[in-house]
């Protein structure tokens, strides 16, 4: 991780929109940790490894893996969709209120330009990286393959029964890495084993705890609409903890 990086961890300035029953809450570098590990580990894959982002709502989560990739000099191709096609537009006029800059990190701020009104938008060198699919959902099916695939933060809003579909589906699409977070925890090393993956246990911990406003002491009462949000802090003692507190799998060799 660069050493600016190393030295300050601001927390990231959350978006969150709404389109009839559709919500999104995202933020930009919302776990740098987590993109630094994902891009080292692709490193070693491919000299420009594919990525897919599904449930990307307003494009931060693509646009901040591009910058890390860039600012790590690592070339990526990236193609991203949400299941609601209004996100989708948003995303790829890649225009956010200046608040989005609240907590970057001075070279994070650089992928920015300043437009009138209050507001910043992506400059074009990173828009272009990040090919925006029609909307679908977690459940069907991708049509092509991936170096990784990710789907942060999302599965908690699906039922376990969708979660083990929408698992197997973007397992299919991933030559080697699945990144998942906010997953149903007590099934998702049944879900990863079936789909044929395992955790990724290089940096886990330190991955883990930048979620930030997820991990809180004691976790969610099982049963709750917070147990799949709401985590522990890491601990090794918890019962499959490498799974639970797993946002990295890899397809089993």
């Amino acid at each position: 991780m660069p050493a600016e990086q190393q030295a300050a961890q601001p927390s990231p300035h959350m978006l969150r929109v709404y389109k009839d029953d559709k919500k999104g809450a995202t933020a930009f570098f919302r776990n740098r940790p987590f993109l630094n590990t994902v891009l080292k580990l692709l490193e070693k894959e491919s000299d420009m490894p594919s990525a897919f982002f599904h449930a990307c709502s307003i494009g931060a989560e693509p646009f901040s893996f591009v910058a890390m990739a860039k600012m790590l000099m690592l070339d990526v191709s990236v193609e991203a969709t949400d299941i609601e096609p209004a996100f989708i537009e948003v995303a790829k006029e890649g225009i956010y209120p200046n608040a989005v800059l609240k907590g970057m990190l001075p070279s994070e701020k650089y992928w920015f330009n300043a437009k009138r009104g209050g507001k910043t938008q992506i400059k074009d060198e990173l828009r272009r990286k990040v090919k925006f699919q029609p909307a679908s959902s977690l459940i069907e099916p991708l049509l092509k393959e991936y170096d990784a695939v990710f789907a942060m933060n999302v599965l908690t809003y699906l039922s376990p029964e969708e979660q083990t579909l929408a698992i197997v589906n973007l397992a299919k699409a991933s030559r080697k890495y699945l990144c998942v977070t906010a997953f149903h925890p007590d099934q998702i090393r049944s879900d990863m084993e079936f789909a044929g993956f395992e955790p990724v246990m290089t940096n886990q911990e330190e991955i883990h705890n930048a979620w930030g406003d997820r991990v809180r002491e004691g976790g969610a009462e099982r049963g709750t609409p917070g147990y799949s949000w709401i985590v522990p802090p890491y601990n090794t003692t918890a019962p499959d903890y490498d799974w639970r507190y797993c946002a990295v799998f890899a397809r089993k060799s």
